[in-house]
């Protein structure tokens, strides 16, 4: 009787899955510390600013979760 592939050989297949999705994670975090940086460049804000800032803040924090999920599983 035959089972497939065992479980570390399918391991073995999503860890590029795995670098692709934390290298993609890393471009998005660059795009969002830029973001960020200009944000903290200008010296007034509008409400609309506000809310980028926030939403970037938000997005960073769930990346970073993601990437921590990704390491353990890896």
């Amino acid at each position: 009787m035959t089972f497939g592939p065992s479980v570390a050989l399918m391991a073995k297949w999503d860890i590029p899955r795995h670098e692709e999705r934390m290298a993609e994670i890393r471009r998005e975090l660059g795009k969002l510390l830029t973001l960020q940086t200009e944000f903290f460049r200008k010296r007034t804000h509008t409400t609309e600013d506000l809310l980028e800032y926030e939403e970037s803040r938000q997005r960073v924090r769930e990346l970073f979760n993601e990437l921590e999920r990704l390491r353990k599983t890896a």
